[in-house]
């Protein structure tokens, strides 16, 4: 019932490249597709100002609903654990990867024009964020469980 209106205002908020709207969708619609995208938008938003304790804030929200990392991993965690890492935390960065290598240990992340499996991008916190400056990604046609 929700996931429409979600969509429809993410949608919105996205065209007219408008935070409040997207801001309002986290709050209204948090549980929803829309809702988790809107987060993890919000959170690269906030690292990409250079602002990590922000961002982590909304990732961690997003790590927190299963729903979310199993929809968004391992790109959520990398994103949180550049988060921490930037925030000047460095142990709580690596517990982020440890974690991920455990869930998803035959997941691959794509470092320029590579996927690299995911133990050889994130041997740890430290070496995937110098290896890569923060900026691997995933989606849906790059992951690989």
């Amino acid at each position: 019932q929700f996931g429409a209106q979600a969509r429809a205002l993410l949608d919105e908020a996205l065209t007219q490249e408008d935070d409040r709207k997207l801001g309002d969708v986290i709050r209204r619609f948090f549980y929803t597709r829309a809702g988790y995208e809107a987060g993890l938008l919000a959170g690269r938003s906030e690292l990409a100002q250079g602002r990590p304790l922000a961002a982590a804030l909304h990732l961690q929200r997003l790590a927190d609903v299963p729903a979310a990392v199993a929809a968004f991993d391992p790109e959520l965690s990398l994103l949180l654990a550049t988060c921490r890492w930037y925030a000047g935390m460095p142990d709580q960065a690596q517990e982020v990867v440890q974690a991920l290598k455990t869930r998803l240990p035959r997941a691959t992340v794509r470092v320029g024009e590579r996927d690299v499996p995911l133990g050889l991008a994130a041997p740890s916190a430290s070496g995937f964020i110098e290896r890569t400056g923060g900026t691997a990604t995933s989606s849906e046609e790059h992951i690989r469980r």
